[in-house]
C-alpha cells in the first residue's frame, strides 16, 4: 500500500447487500463474513505464513513470539484465547472447560491447519443454524472425539519444563495450546480485576476488549474508552482533547 506495508485485497462483495448497519445484526451477512474470514486466513497461511488472527478490538502490548516459541508451545499447531476469567485456574490447567475464543488465535502454516481451516470454513457455510458463525464453528469441531488427551512433546534438549500442556483436539488431528491469561489479557482480567497493576505483574503481550457493552451509536464507545483510560489508545486527533464541551 501507500506505507509500504505488505496487504492482501479482500473481496467483500458477499456481505454488500445487508439488512442492517451493524453487520452483526443482520445474522446471514454476518455468517457469510465468518466464512470469508476463515478463507482469508486460509489464504495467507497457503502463503506460508503463520497466522495471528486477532478481533479489532485487541491491543497489542509486546510481541508474542517469545511465548510462542517457548518449549513446547512450538509443537502447537494452534493456540487460542477463552473467555475464562479464573486466572488461577487458567494457570493450573488450561480452563479447558470454557470455549475457544476465536478473537485471537496463533495458526501454525502446517498441513493439519490447512486442513481444518477447509473444515472450518465448510462448517460456517453448511450449518443451518445462523448462529454458527467462526466461533461456534470452530468450537464444534474441536471437540470432535475431544477426550483431554495431552500430547507428550519431546524433552527439551536445553532441559526446560514445559510452560502450558498441548491436547489433541479435532478427532486427534490438532495439537493445541491455551495462550495463557496472564499475558493474553480479557476485558475482565484488565479492568475489573485489574491484574496488571498488580505490583510486580509483568505487562500482557496483547489485549482483547471482551466482557464490555453498550459498545455501539447508542451508547458511548465503551471499549474505545477504556482503552483510552487504560493508554492503550494513541490514535485521538488533538482535537479530541482541545475541542469540544466537557
Amino acid at each position: 500500500n501507500e506505507q509500504g506495508i505488505p496487504t492482501l485485497p479482500l473481496d467483500g462483495s458477499s456481505i454488500k447487500d445487508r439488512h442492517a448497519a451493524n453487520l452483526r445484526f443482520d445474522y446471514g451477512a454476518y455468517k457469510r463474513m465468518a466464512a470469508l474470514k476463515v478463507a482469508f486466513y486460509t489464504r495467507i497461511l497457503k502463503s506460508g505464513f503463520n497466522v495471528w488472527a486477532c478481533d479489532a478490538d485487541t491491543a497489542w502490548m509486546q510481541h508474542p513470539a517469545p511465548f510462542v516459541n517457548e518449549y513446547p508451545m512450538q509443537y502447537a499447531d494452534m493456540l487460542t484465547t477463552t473467555d475464562c476469567i479464573d486466572v488461577e485456574g487458567d494457570t493450573r490447567g488450561g480452563c479447558w472447560h470454557v470455549d475457544h475464543n476465536t478473537g485471537l488465535v496463533y495458526m501454525r502454516a502446517r498441513p493439519a491447519v490447512l486442513e481444518f481451516t477447509a473444515a472450518w470454513q465448510k462448517k460456517v457455510e453448511t450449518s443451518r443454524d445462523v448462529m454458527v458463525r467462526d466461533q461456534a464453528a470452530l468450537n464444534l469441531l474441536m471437540r470432535e472425539n475431544f477426550k483431554a488427551k495431552a500430547w507428550d512433546a519431546p524433552p527439551d534438549a536445553e532441559g526446560g519444563k514445559q510452560v502450558r500442556p498441548i491436547y489433541l483436539a479435532w478427532n486427534n488431528k490438532i495439537k493445541i495450546a491455551r495462550l495463557p491469561l496472564r499475558y493474553f489479557a480479557n476485558g475482565h482480567t484488565a479492568f475489573v480485576q485489574r491484574l496488571y497493576a498488580k505490583p510486580g505483574h509483568p505487562p500482557p503481550f496483547a489485549l482483547h476488549m471482551t466482557y464490555q457493552y453498550g459498545d455501539s451509536s447508542r451508547f458511548p464507545y465503551g471499549k474505545r474508552q477504556r482503552m483510552r483510560e487504560a493508554r492503550v489508545w494513541w490514535v485521538d486527533p488533538p482535537a479530541y482533547f482541545n475541542e469540544g464541551r466537557y
